[in-house]
């Protein structure tokens, strides 16, 4: 009998395999630098918007580039369509036709801009990303390092319970 009271003392003390895996529960995964991360997902997407307004900028300087150019064209042949001109006439298409030189020159020069613009702001992106990314593989690495550490910690757990369970007792 005094074995059978041992054995029931000892079933006592052991924990109960609910006590020890809630003991073990995993605790979730809180990467330390999350605000970092959020803050760098936001400047990317920042990024991503100014890209965009760039490259909308860009295709209306195009068009408008290719709409001066069409018409500088188109007064260029009218004014080689029409050889017998009065002075006055004559003058004034070609006052029309170096202003709209000068618009094509001018709409170039801004078209050239918005490319060097769209360029920046795609390297701006670029960097952005790499920034966002290198913080999304530290807290990759710190999530797999944590779910290791948690396994072991409750493979630990689970041994423990084991060894205690199934302990052969002297008596």
């Amino acid at each position: 009998m005094p074995s059978a009271s041992l054995a029931h003392s000892l079933q006592n003390s052991l924990p109960d395999c609910a006590s020890v895996k809630s003991q073990a529960v995993r605790v979730s995964f809180r990467f330390g630098m999350q605000k970092v991360l959020d803050y760098r997902e936001q400047c990317e997407e920042e990024a991503k918007v100014r890209l965009a307004q760039c490259q909308q900028r860009l295709k209306e300087a195009a068009a408008l580039l290719d709409a001066l150019a069409a018409q500088l064209q188109e007064a260029q042949s009218a004014l080689a369509a029409a050889p017998l001109m009065e002075t006055a006439d004559r003058w004034l298409h070609e006052q029309h036709i170096k202003g709209l030189q000068a618009d094509v020159a001018s709409a170039a020069l801004q078209k050239r801009m918005q490319e060097q613009l769209t360029d920046e702001a795609r390297k701006l992106l670029a960097a952005r990303a790499m920034d966002r990314k290198v913080l999304e593989k530290l807290k990759e690495r710190h999530c797999q390092r944590h779910m290791r550490e948690d396994s072991l910690k409750e493979q630990r757990a689970n041994d423990e319970a084991a060894t205690l369970r199934y302990k052969i007792s002297p008596f």
